[in-house]
């Protein structure tokens, strides 16, 4: 079994560290289990003899905070992604509830945040990454509600 895989757009599965990285050794997102064995069947194995820079730390998601705005939920998380800061949240309706009670929507557990955090998703999958939910964002995004923020969330989004 090969350590690494190649994807289609030159980044790198890599197995040991259960991530996808570049060639240059950035960490780029984190892979869940199911992920990974889909994702050795289709990928190209690949060896680097002299071998290959890896990510030094696969960094977490940090749940920064939650606010509802014109009927729509926002959940809010950033993290260092090894000396570069990033933003991103997740959006869905207020009603999610009576939403998802209609349909087959099963209950997904984010693997790559620092709190225990669950999506609904259509597909009956276990685990997955924040990645597939969210959308990246600016660090002023995340200050648009720094009224409801305490001092600890701001000075955590500002460092």
């Amino acid at each position: 079994m090969s350590k690494y895989y190649l994807t289609d757009h030159g980044n790198i599965l890599n197995i040991k560290k259960k991530c996808f990285q570049t060639p240059m050794g950035k960490f780029l997102r984190l892979v869940s289990d199911n992920e990974m064995e889909y994702l050795k069947n289709i990928l190209i194995p690949i060896k680097f003899p002299n071998g290959i820079y890896e990510p030094e730390n696969t960094p977490l998601w940090h749940f920064i905070y939650h606010v509802e705005n014109d009927g729509v939920l926002y959940d809010y998380f950033g993290r260092d992604n090894n000396g570069i800061v990033e933003f991103c949240y997740v959006s869905y309706p207020s009603y999610v509830s009576d939403y998802y009670d209609d349909y087959d929507y099963y209950d997904v557990k984010i693997i790559d945040v620092n709190i225990d955090y669950y999506l609904k998703y259509y597909l009956d999958i276990n685990e997955s990454v924040l990645y597939h939910f969210a959308t990246p964002c600016f660090r002023q995004d995340v200050l648009e509600y720094e009224y409801l923020l305490t001092e600890d969330q701001i000075r955590s989004v500002k460092i």
